[in-house]
Formats: structure tokens, C-alpha cells, sequence
């Protein structure tokens, strides 16, 4: 990593320690155990691990995408319409009842793609696409150096949940 900056090494190094932790956070659960969430009564919509799984895959797959998009095309536009929102996607894809294997796979190799790519194009973090959003008409240009600081948080957050779960759970 040595042609990236400071704050380029740092958010990658993030990247990276995020699929160790979710790794470590997994390791060792039973296949009922996925389905275990945080108290549905004290907090609605709560997902269980297996949902915030296939929530994770979906934003690799989304940002990788748009990752390139900045890098390669710069002032690409995003358009973020026709998305029901996180519930009506997961109930749509099944997130409650699906496969875990394929999803640990892919965000493991979403960071290995990701590390490679970042590296190679660390001159392009500043290059940036236009999220466009159809119902509010703003549109916000997003670096990806933005995006991949947005992934690293998210990320984060979301292993906070498994930690919680986990915790309320007695795992």
C-alpha cells in the first residue's frame, strides 16, 4: 500500500478489519443461531444476523459498481429511483430465509476485489459520480473516497448489531 496516502491506508486497513471482525463475529454460530435478532418488542424492525448478511452483500454490490463508475467515468450519474426501501428488498430477496455460505463468500471477495482496485487506481479517489434521487430532485456529487469512508462506517455499524445480538442473545 505504499502509493496511497495516509488516509487512503488508513480507510482500507478499516475495509479490511471490518470482514476480520464479521469473521470472528460468526465464527462458531449454529445455523439457528443466524436467525436470532435483538428484542423485537423494545426494538421493531430489528433484523437478525442473517438479514444484515444479505444487507452487507447488496451494498458491496451496489457501491462496487458505483466505485467504478467514479473511476472510470467521472460525473456518472446515479439515479436512485424505483428503490422500495431496505424492508420491502429484504422480503423481496429472501433475505430471512437464505443461505449465508454464498453471502460470507461474496463480502469476502467484495474486499479482496476492492482492495486491489483501490490500490491500483489510488490517483481516482477524488473522482466523483452524481447521485441523483427522482423524488427530491437533489443531486450531490460523492467521491470515491466518500464512498468507500460510507462503506467502512456502515459496515461498522452493522457489526455493531451482530455484537448486540450476540450480546442480548448470551452467545
Amino acid at each position: 500500500m505504499s502509493n496511497l496516502s495516509t488516509v487512503q491506508q488508513v480507510l482500507l486497513t478499516a475495509l479490511e478489519g471490518n470482514v476480520e471482525r464479521l469473521e470472528r463475529e460468526l465464527a462458531g454460530l449454529t445455523f439457528d443461531q443466524y436467525d436470532l435478532s435483538a428484542d423485537k418488542e423494545a426494538y421493531p424492525g430489528t433484523w437478525t444476523i442473517r438479514e444484515i448478511l444479505h444487507h452487507l452483500v447488496d451494498d458491496g454490490d451496489v457501491w462496487s459498481l458505483q466505485i467504478k463508475r467514479a473511476i472510470a467515468t467521472p460525473g456518472a450519474v446515479m439515479r436512485l429511483k424505483g428503490y422500495p426501501g431496505n424492508e420491502v428488498w429484504a422480503g423481496a430477496l429472501d433475505f430471512e430465509d437464505r443461505d449465508v455460505k454464498p453471502a460470507l463468500g461474496l463480502i469476502h471477495a467484495h474486499c479482496v476485489y476492492w482492495m486491489e482496485l483501490l490500490t491500483r487506481f489510488s490517483n481516482s479517489w477524488d473522482h466523483a459520480i452524481i447521485i441523483t434521487d427522482d423524488v427530491t430532485g437533489s443531486e450531490n456529487p460523492m467521491t470515491v473516497l466518500q464512498m468507500v469512508q460510507m462503506l467502512v462506517e456502515h459496515m461498522g455499524e452493522h457489526l455493531d448489531q451482530i455484537a448486540a445480538i450476540k450480546e442480548f442473545n448470551r452467545i
